[in-house]
Formats: structure tokens, C-alpha cells, sequence
């Protein structure tokens, strides 16, 4: 009995995956470095929504539902990786260095003040750039509409904007020696 109940959601959800997993990696693809990582949430978009519905009812709009679940996986996955300084655009290596430093609330006040430090010495573009694509998670079509920009014209602007930021971040996110 206990299978016959489940089988219905599981249909539901395999239709799903084949019908909106490609756009959802695609969509991760566009805001994660590695394929890996976009497959691993992925997956991890999937096991939260079935388990989010406990009744076994299916959404009535499952493609506004798994993206919506896809932006609270990314943001998640963001968080995590901010906290080893991978949301600036550091590399693997300087990431696992850059374990977070500010424990106290005057090191992250800190940390606020060198951030706007850092966006200060941005050109106004590039300051646009950075606050949409890296803060607040826009995909950069959204922005290059928004701004009136090419798509290529944001991708600079936040290769610029992240240069900029590591620039006046890097002695503050290196560890103390």
C-alpha cells in the first residue's frame, strides 16, 4: 500500500525534472562557476520541494515553484559561499584561505565599511554591476535590460567591479598571520 501512495508523487516529480531540469541547470549554470556545483543544486532543488509538500500535493504552477526553490538553493549556496569570500570571484584556493574573519561585531562593521570602501572606487557602472549581478543575485540579461546595456557590457562591468573589490578587500579577507 505505502508504494502505491507514493507513486503518483513520484510521477509527478520525475514529469517534472524532464520538463523543467534543463532550464533550472541552465538558470544555475548562468550563476555558479562549476557545472558540478549547478548539478549538485539541481538536485538539491528537487529533494527540498518534494519534501516541502508533506501532503503529497502537487503545485499548481511547478515551474514558478521549482524556481522559486531554486532561488532559496542559490541563495543558500551563495551564503555558504560568501562566507569563504567565493561570492567575490576568488578563486578555490584563496576561498579555503579566506575563511571568514569577522567573529565580532566591530570585525563586521568592518568588513561593511571596507565593502563600501570598495564600491566607492567603482565607476558608476561598474558599481551598478556589482550591486544587481553579486548582491542582489539579478541574472544579467534582467540587468542588461534594466541599464540598457549589451549582455557583454554587464559581464565587463562585473569582472571590473569584482577586480575592484579584491583589490580593497584582499588584505582584509587574507587570515591574520
Amino acid at each position: 500500500m505505502t508504494g502505491e501512495s507514493t507513486q503518483p508523487a513520484l510521477g509527478f516529480w520525475e514529469a517534472a525534472f524532464q520538463e523543467h531540469g534543463g532550464s533550472l541547470l541552465r538558470f544555475l549554470s548562468s550563476r555558479v562557476r562549476r557545472r558540478e556545483d549547478a548539478e549538485d543544486l539541481l538536485q538539491e532543488i528537487f529533494v527540498r520541494a518534494m519534501r516541502a509538500r508533506t501532503d503529497r500535493s502537487e503545485p499548481d504552477n511547478p515551474r514558478a515553484y521549482l524556481f522559486t526553490t531554486a532561488q532559496r538553493v542559490l541563495q543558500s549556496h551563495v551564503r555558504a559561499g560568501a562566507r569563504r569570500g567565493a561570492d567575490l570571484g576568488l578563486d578555490e584556493a584563496a576561498a579555503e584561505s579566506a575563511e571568514p574573519k569577522a567573529t565580532s561585531g566591530l570585525e563586521t562593521r568592518e568588513l561593511r565599511r571596507q565593502l563600501e570602501r570598495a564600491t566607492g572606487r567603482m565607476t558608476r557602472p561598474e558599481r551598478i554591476a556589482f550591486e544587481h549581478a553579486l548582491l542582489e543575485h539579478k541574472p544579467y540579461e534582467q540587468i542588461a535590460r534594466e541599464q540598457g546595456w549589451s549582455r557583454e557590457q554587464v559581464k565587463i562591468n562585473v569582472y571590473r567591479a569584482r577586480k575592484r573589490a579584491l583589490e580593497t578587500l584582499g588584505a582584509f579577507l587574507r587570515p591574520s598571520e
